[in-house]
């Protein structure tokens, strides 16, 4: 294997590929070869690597330059056995020590000046003496010079080590409490002594302990501290560099105001202006911290405050750091979809600080321990964002209608019909009257019926802000302790409710009504009415029944609601009559209510932490002052009389508007879906067949068009009895009265349909929200009754047949409830079921079957 002179170097590689493998080897190469450096990576010579390319940089790692850095802190070699260490105990106060055996894992094992055994990481030294304590005898000289390669001196008996030490540590702890001084002087010397830090010279480069111990320790100007330091040494039988230098550590560590920490025990002397700035910083620091504190102490006031004493709601709402706590553990309490990240983690971080469990039941303990909440809090609104408090904006402009009413654009054609005898008949507990009903008897058996609708209108103006604030709200929410108006209370209870025994403006429909059920002719327009009495259904069924022939107008209205019934009947009407479960909550004072039982699972509970001690106290006062009323409600005369009196006045008023080519509010629904006959035949007659009905029936839609209502069973409709309750039943007023004033109608189709559609979203998430409410007060209900209490249904529908699953309609309050029965169970049969578990709070609500 040759080459020519002044060969290239691959032409020696491509002779070697040639070669057999002993001459191949890199071991067996000619000695010309064999001289050079081998590389390590490949065993090949450099010269025998092919070129790089020249565009191919090589760059150093930065990790490289990371990896090899010096460390700034203390190593094995300053830290031998005998060597004297100090450090910060988790953030504690200052500890000295001695090593006691060689570190292990960046762990060194040491005996501290109170006789404790401990192991102490090497980046956590502060202080390092490789000398150890060495002896007295050298108390009278100078400090000799901290040599790391010098050999530490035997520790001594671990007994004897301690005391040492002990008496070191106090002297310096001494020196920090009587003689602060000694730290400025200190600084002003290394200030003054000390050369600008060549990284930035800015800063001043920073000094060893001996260094600061010699401006501490001078002769000249402190000789009796100097005879002090001699003497504890002497005492203690270590070396006074030990004492001094410690002292120096002390103090100087005490003072982070005038010195800056470095690695290895070493100190810099901040400048004037640096001094300067971190004496603001640490007042600023202070007044922060004790602002915190009060805001802390307030907290636990609030917390043990008894639950009459609580604080109001708007405690918290301070504008501080507070704030934005109780704000984000009020979000944390709401659930997921509720707050945002740093919201969780604010949150979790409160209840650790108070000493509470980490949890959305936790969360809400503590709200309720701090006042913000009631015990029984409404949360379903505020999970679904529905609003319950009023804008200024909308409140200012209700006060100014209460104070001078706006003029009436309707005044001139509005018909006066106050000899009218008219009832308002709504549910027990509503204050928003917003529709009455009367009747007149005509000849052949005919029957006039009257429905007179508050004129909303006549208040609030299209473009307002009242009607700003119920376009954002949708409609009026009902829920089992009161109700979410859709306009301030003082004007939808007051200004615009129907108030029996005063004239009110009203839009009146009526409508002559056959033997047939059939409407001979009708009338829509402006009205001036007096409600001659409010009752409420019962109140109406107990005056039809006790006191017959006097009450025509109802009687003729009971009429009338048959005969429109079985006419939509024949139309194809579907007719569902479910039982109707209500629930209410009524105040009825302290004492009157609940008495919470230890023994009741779920809403109240013992024990735990101080937060949810006071969340209980607080429950336990609520629950005493609550009565939780669950009903049930059949239909009847008097609902037929109201629903029917309500549907006919949507109809004549979807008759009016596509006769004139009014664009209104129509509510439609499709044809049911099909029910096979076999699923007919197989489902018992009476509840279960009429919870089939119900399940058919599919959603209704509105749109500015006339469209069928297969449910109710006429071509067109429009909700327009509750414009104090509703907002499309208010948009369709504002349409009717203008053309009834000869004006264009203010929205046309597409400006009506854009309003129909955002409201449609509002109102469904309003009524989630109420229906949370609902199913929270029912299960407080059951919970109220106990565990194990039996509770008598029907099973009308299966859920899961497969799993026995099943909902079942309880005969006492009519409230249907997926539950597990037997597996013989059959539709229709009666069943009793016991109450396992009721929690409100989480939505659960169990039962068994009881044998």
């Amino acid at each position: 294997m040759k080459t020519m002179p002044g060969s290239p170097p691959w032409a020696a590689a491509r002779a070697m590929s040639s070669a057999p493998w002993t001459a191949r080897s890199p071991f067996a190469a000619s000695a010309a070869l064999s001289s050079r450096r081998i590389s390590s990576v490949d065993g090949r010579c450099p010269e025998l690597r092919p070129a790089r390319r020249a565009s191919r940089t090589r760059r150093p790692s930065q990790h490289r330059r990371l990896a090899t850095a010096p460390r700034d802190y203390f190593g094995r070699d300053d830290t031998r056995v005998g060597s004297v260490v100090g450090y910060c105990a988790r953030d504690g106060p200052p500890v000295l020590a001695v090593v006691t055996a060689p570190a292990l894992r960046r762990r060194i094992p040491v005996l501290t000046h109170d006789g404790a055994v401990d192991a102490v990481e090497l980046k956590s030294v502060e202080f390092a003496a490789t000398r150890g304590m060495g002896s007295g005898t050298n108390a009278g000289t100078e400090p000799p010079t901290n040599d790391a390669a010098t050999s530490a001196s035997p520790p001594g008996s671990p007994s004897d080590a301690s005391k040492r030490l002990a008496a070191v540590h106090a002297y310096a702890t001494r020196l920090l409490h009587e003689r602060p001084a000694l730290a400025e002087r200190a600084w002003r010397r290394a200030l003054d002594a000390a050369v600008p830090n060549p990284r930035d010279g800015a800063s001043r480069a920073p000094v060893d302990c001996s260094t600061l111990a010699a401006f501490v320790f001078d002769r000249d100007e402190e000789p009796a501290l100097c005879e002090s330091s001699n003497a504890v040494a002497t005492e203690a039988n270590v070396d006074v560099c030990l004492v001094r230098c410690y002292a120096a550590h002390v103090l100087a560590s005490d003072t982070p105001g005038r010195f800056r920490r470095h690695g290895k025990g070493r100190f810099a002397a901040r400048t004037e202006l640096e001094v300067q700035s971190f004496a603001a910083d640490a007042a600023s620091q202070a007044a922060a911290d004790s602002e915190r504190d009060a805001a802390w102490a307030k907290v636990g006031e609030a917390i043990n405050a008894p639950p009459g004493s609580k604080p109001p709601r708007t405690t918290f709402l301070d504008g501080t750091v507070t704030q934005l706590r109780v704000e984000a553990l009020e979000a944390y309490a709401l659930g997921d979809g509720n707050r945002t990240s740093a919201q969780r983690a604010s949150a979790i971080d409160f209840l650790k600080r108070l000493g509470a469990k980490i949890g959305e039941r936790s969360a809400m303990d503590t709200l309720v321990a701090l006042g913000r909440w009631r015990g029984y809090e409404e949360l379903s609104f505020a999970r679904h964002d529905v609003p319950t408090a009023f804008l200024s904006d909308a409140l200012e402009h209700a006060a100014r209608l209460a104070a001078e009413a706006p003029p009436d654009a309707d005044g001139e054609i509005r018909k006066d019909l106050t000899r009218l005898r008219c009832y308002a008949i709504d549910g027990e507990g509503t204050v928003e009257v917003d529709d009455a009903v009367s009747a007149e008897a005509l000849p052949g058996g005919k029957i006039r019926v009257w429905v007179h609708v508050a004129d909303a209108t006549r208040w609030v103006g299209l473009g307002t802000p009242l009607e700003a604030e119920a376009e954002s709200r949708g409609a009026s929410g009902y829920h089992p302790r009161g109700v979410l108006p859709m306009f301030p209370l003082p004007v939808a209870a007051g200004l615009m409710s129907l108030t029996p025994g005063e004239p009110k403006c009203a839009v009146s429909v009526t409508a002559v009504i056959d033997e047939s059920g059939a409407t001979e002719e009708y009338w829509v327009g402006t009205s001036t009415i007096r409600v001659t009495r409010a009752a409420t259904e019962g109140e109406v069924i107990k005056m039809l029944a006790e006191e017959p022939g006097r009450h025509e107008s109802l009687e003729l209205l009971v009429e009338a609601a048959r005969r429109r019934r079985e006419l939509r009947l024949k139309r194809g009407a579907v007719e569902v009559r479910t039982p109707e479960a209500t629930a209410r909550v009524i105040d009825v004072g302290e004492g009157e209510g609940f008495v919470e039982r230890d023994d009741i699972p779920g809403g109240v509970r013992t024990g735990g932490n101080r937060c949810e001690q006071s969340a209980t106290a607080v429950r336990r006062a609520e629950a005493a002052a609550l009565d939780v009323r669950l009903t049930r409600g059949d239909h009847n005369d008097v609902k037929d009389l109201v629903g029917e009196a309500m549907i006919l006045c949507g109809e004549l008023i979807a008759r009016f508007g596509s006769e004139n080519g009014v664009p209104l509010p129509y509510r439609g629904q499709l044809e049911p879906r099909d029910i096979s006959q076999k699923t007919w035949d197989e489902t018992p007659p009476g509840l279960c067949r009429e919870v089939l009905k119900r399940h058919s029936m599919r959603g209704a839609n509105q749109g500015p068009t006339p469209r069928r209502h297969a449910g109710l069973g006429i071509d067109a409709y429009v909700q327009f009895s509750s414009p104090i309750r509703r907002y499309t039943d208010l948009l369709a007023h504002y349409q009717v009265k203008a053309f009834l004033r000869g004006e264009t109608p203010p929205l046309n189709a597409d400006a009506l349909s854009t309003r129909l559609d955002a409201n449609g979203d509002r109102t469904r998430t309003l009524r989630a929200a109420c229906r949370e409410s609902d199913q929270f007060w029912t299960i407080e209900w059951y919970r109220r009754g106990g565990v194990d209490k039996d509770h008598v249904g029907t099973v009308v529908k299966w859920v899961k047949k497969d799993a026995n699953a099943a909902l079942v309609c309880f005969d006492e309050t009519g409230v249907e409830w997926k539950c597990v029965v037997r597996k013989r169970t059959r539709l229709g049969d009666a069943v009793t079921m016991r109450v396992r578990e009721a929690d409100p709070y989480s939505g659960r609500l169990m039962f068994a079957q009881a044998r």
